[in-house]
């Protein structure tokens, strides 16, 4: 009876384990206030998450912005939102607007693999303008304006409002062939960003690679040495494309090796309690 209790005890921790292993939440905003603002900040409080939400509730800061247009809560625009104008939980970004996260993304996934995930909303032409013109996702410096071509130990992206999609590092854009019209992107982006084993984290000096998933889309690319601090996620759009951010999630993951560990140990312990109910 011993011997089924420790097998029962042993699989429950394990199956906790697991559980345990999956992401770690630092920071979400579903960009949900009361009233029309500038302010990107407005009613933190109400909107955000994550295990640094209560810091950025106190100071009242969780971005930087830019640029007279930025705004949460707009009732009247239409960037393809689900239910579209009247649904104005996002934040809107129009004539070169930027906002960033005050999250030092390398700080918090100093050994761990980080996931970065957002809806970006583009579709109709609410602003005028040509298609060729883009919203921005970028990991750059805390003095950024969210413009993509990111630099030496930065990344930056952009989706153009024709389909096409650009990656950016090194002053330069990454050759993959993706900045065509009619590329089929789908609003949720998710970026997972790791060393070049994949498991550990993409700022330590252990390489940088990079991971996304578009709808059906997904594509990895291998990176310069993304920079060990001073990096921060910022959005922007490009003139008069507006664009809108929605439901944005930063996470780190535990390393498999960290788990496989665990699982280890756990085994041992197993063990002896096998051997003791046997003694």
């Amino acid at each position: 009876m011993k011997m089924l209790t420790s097998r029962a005890f042993a699989a429950a921790s394990l199956f906790l384990l697991v559980q345990a292993s999956s992401a770690a939440v630092v920071f979400t905003d579903d960009f949900t206030v009361t009233s029309n603002s500038q302010d990107v900040n407005q009613e933190l409080s109400g909107r955000i998450g994550g295990t640094l939400a209560p810091g950025f509730i106190t100071s009242g800061v969780a971005y930087t912005f830019g640029a007279p247009h930025h705004q949460v809560g707009n009732t009247t625009t239409d960037v393809g939102q689900p239910g579209g104008a009247a649904n104005s939980n996002y934040l809107l970004l129009a004539f070169d607007g930027y906002a960033r996260s005050v999250v030092d993304l390398p700080t918090v996934a100093a050994t761990t693999p980080l996931v970065i995930s957002f809806d970006m909303y583009m579709s109709g032409n609410p602003g005028g303008g040509d298609d060729t013109k883009w919203g921005a996702f970028s990991l750059r410096g805390s003095t950024n304006d969210g413009f993509p071509i990111a630099g030496a130990g930065e990344f930056g992206m952009l989706r153009r409002a024709n389909g096409g999609v650009q990656f950016f590092q090194g002053g330069a854009s990454l050759p993959l062939g993706l900045d065509n019209p009619g590329y089929a992107t789908a609003d949720h982006w998710q970026f997972t960003f790791t060393d070049t084993a994949g498991t550990g984290s993409a700022f330590n000096g252990n390489g940088s690679v990079v991971t996304y998933v578009n709808g059906a889309t997904t594509g990895t690319i291998t990176l310069a040495q993304l920079n060990s601090s001073n990096l921060e996620a910022t959005f922007r759009n490009y003139q008069n494309r507006f664009i809108g951010i929605d439901n944005l999630s930063i996470a780190t993951v535990p390393e498999p090796a960290s788990v496989a560990l665990l699982s280890a140990g756990l085994g041992l312990l197993t063990l002896r309690r096998r051997r003791s109910s046997q003694a």
